[in-house]
């Protein structure tokens, strides 16, 4: 079976003393007060989502646009290059489909 990839971009802010972590093209949240554990959580509620969505044969559950109001934050802080990426990828497993590549590339405005 061939490969499959799936991208997907994440932008952290702070807000009340947390870090909140939106996933841009899942529509996902995740808040902590640690960088590397919201990396993480937001990384296994992506797997979740993707696992669900294909295993139950509807992929179209994959992707729920965030806000626009984060998107455009995240452009904005792009284009001022304010947001370096840090990039996760492993490997997937789903019964009954190709390998899937998940590649998580994250973006955090604040230094811990």
């Amino acid at each position: 079976m061939k490969e499959a990839n799936f991208t997907f971009h994440v932008v952290v802010d702070q807000h009340e003393g947390n870090l909140v972590a939106h996933c841009l093209e899942m529509g996902l949240v995740a808040v902590h007060c640690d960088q590397d554990e919201l990396f993480s959580i937001m990384s296994k509620l992506i797997i979740r989502q993707l696992q669900f969505a294909l295993e139950n044969e509807n992929p179209a559950d994959i992707y729920h646009s965030a806000p626009a109001e984060v998107w455009e934050r995240f452009r904005t802080r792009v284009a001022k290059q304010e947001l370096p990426p840090q990039r996760l990828q492993k490997p997937v497993q789903v019964g009954g489909w190709p390998t899937l590549m998940f590649n998580q590339i994250s973006y955090a405005a604040c230094a811990q």
